[in-house]
């Protein structure tokens, strides 16, 4: 099963930050919304497995069960997210790819940082 594109226009690359890992991140955000309010990213799988990889060692490196963190499974083709507190996991989404094969990360688990906004512009 695939996920709908979401219905925003134009898509730029950007590379993307998250707090307290290490990593940027290509990924899609749309034009319109990058300088207002939360960013939409759409990911491919690649990327998805480095994330998963630096969201594991930030729990490791911070098991802290007062603080929220999100961690990503990937299996059979689809993002699991889990919310992860200490040692206690709460399962939150499946994300299918979308249509186009990318897969979307957003709302208040992943608050996206740019680290390079060049070359968009507001639409």
């Amino acid at each position: 099963m695939t996920a709908p594109t979401p219905a925003l226009d134009r898509w730029a690359p950007v590379h993307l930050t998250l707090p307290g890992l290490r990593h940027r991140y290509p990924a899609l955000v749309t034009r319109r919304h990058w300088r207002r309010g939360p960013l939409v990213a759409r990911l491919v799988w690649p990327t998805l497995v480095l994330l998963g990889v630096d969201l594991i060692d930030r729990w490791a490196r911070r098991p802290d069960s007062t603080v929220l963190l999100p961690v990503i499974t990937l299996d059979d083709g689809a993002v699991h997210v889990v919310r992860r507190f200490g040692d206690r996991n709460t399962p939150v989404d499946v994300v299918p790819a979308d249509l186009d094969g990318l897969y979307t990360l957003a709302g208040p688990l992943w608050p996206w940082r740019l680290t390079q906004p060049s070359g968009l512009v507001d639409a």
